[in-house]
C-alpha cells in the first residue's frame, strides 16, 4: 500500500487554507469531506493554476478601471482649461496689437488724422463697436 500524500493543491483546497472561517462548506464536497475549489473559490478566481499571475492581473483590472474613472477625465478637462486659456491670452494679445496697429496706422498714413488722433480712435471703436454687434447678432438664445 503506497503512503499518503499531502493533497495537491489542485487538487482540492480547505477553507482554512484560503483564510475563510472555520465553517462547514456550503457547496457540494468531495468524497472526503473537503469542500471541492468550485464551491470554496470566488467565481473569477481558479484555485490550483497560476493564481498570482491571476492575482495581479485581476489588481491591474481594478486600477485601470479606476484610472479610466477618474485621472484621465481630469487630464482632459485639465488639458482643455490650459488650451483655452492659452487661446484667450492669444486672442487679447492679438485685438489689442490690431487696436494699436489700425490707430498708428490712421494717424502717421491717413493725411486726415494727423492733427485729429481722436478721429483714428473713433474708427477703430467704430470697428470694434460693429464686430460687437455681428457677434451679438449670430449668438443663440438660450431658449
Amino acid at each position: 500500500m503506497p503512503p499518503e500524500s499531502a493533497a495537491e493543491p489542485s487538487e482540492g483546497v480547505s477553507r482554512g487554507e484560503l483564510g475563510a472561517s472555520s465553517l462547514p462548506p456550503t457547496g457540494p464536497t468531495e468524497p472526503g469531506g473537503a469542500a471541492s475549489p468550485a464551491a470554496v473559490a470566488p467565481p473569477s478566481v481558479t484555485i490550483g493554476g497560476d493564481w498570482p499571475a491571476q492575482l495581479t492581473h485581476k489588481v491591474e483590472d481594478v486600477v485601470s478601471l479606476i484610472r479610466d474613472k477618474t485621472v484621465d477625465p481630469v487630464a482632459k478637462g485639465v488639458r482643455y482649461l490650459i488650451f483655452g486659456l492659452l487661446a484667450a491670452f492669444l486672442g487679447i494679445t492679438m485685438v489689442v496689437l490690431f487696436a494699436i496697429f489700425s490707430i498708428r496706422v490712421l494717424v502717421t498714413e491717413v493725411p486726415v488724422f494727423h492733427t485729429r488722433v481722436w478721429a483714428a480712435y473713433l474708427v477703430v471703436a467704430g470697428i470694434f463697436a460693429a464686430a460687437g454687434l455681428f457677434f451679438s447678432r449670430k449668438r443663440h438664445s438660450r431658449s
